[in-house]
């Protein structure tokens, strides 16, 4: 009895969406598209509009910025700052050790899965931890060990900073799963708080050089 209606559906007695109730189809501007596609194209519209006023916000920072450091920590200043982020660089390569990209294709995979993507997250992220520590340890006996680094000491642990805020910010889950959203509104509360840190340091640099 059970069969009967596929039956009716396959002579014509009945529609095909009988078992369907709702529509397979919607109209966007002419075009016949599946309830499935416009939610991925509807999806992809609002990553895209994070993504420009993310991108936005990554450009109009510096703006703001650059010009007041300059001035206060002039040539000499930014020339030292820019070392340390150089250095810092080859650190926070080898804290990396390319999980960002393996991360987000692997992790993407297992989206769907919340119990294989939490224990994928964990191992990935206790991987990358340790090689974070790595890379501290080493960048600890550079400064011990290399006269110039012993200089710059102070600049290269805070700058350093950024190996640690990489590692615990995890950016390749939330890219993997496409919570460009999320990762907007941090970038952007983050850069606000820069923002505020560095001109709050600036302007007590400037007035104990100018007493």
């Amino acid at each position: 009895l059970w069969t009967f209606p596929f039956f009716l559906v396959f002579k014509g007695h009945l529609p095909f969406n009988f078992w369907f109730p709702w529509p397979l189809n919607l109209k966007v501007k002419g075009d016949t598209i599946s309830a499935a596609e416009a939610l991925v194209k509807e999806q992809y519209a609002k990553c895209e509009k994070v993504d420009y006023i993310n991108t936005i916000t990554g450009l109009i920072i510096p703006v703001i910025t650059f010009p007041y450091a300059s001035r206060i920590l002039m040539p000499e200043g930014l020339g030292k700052v820019n070392f340390a982020l150089s250095i810092i660089s080859y650190f926070a390569i080898i804290s990396s050790l390319g999980i960002e990209n393996y991360g987000i294709k692997e992790a993407a995979k297992l989206r769907d899965d919340k119990i294989q993507l939490s224990k994928f997250t964990k191992e990935i992220f206790i991987i990358n931890m340790i090689s974070t520590l790595v890379a501290y340890i080493l960048l600890v006996f550079a400064i011990l060990f290399v006269p110039k680094f012993l200089e710059y000491r102070k600049l290269l642990i805070v700058t350093s900073a950024t190996i640690l805020f990489t590692t615990i910010g995890m950016n390749w889950l939330y890219s993997a799963v496409e919570d460009y959203l999320y990762i907007t509104i941090r970038s952007i509360i983050f850069q606000v708080i820069s923002l505020i840190l560095l001109f709050l340091y600036l302007l007590k640099f400037d007035l104990w050089t100018n007493c």
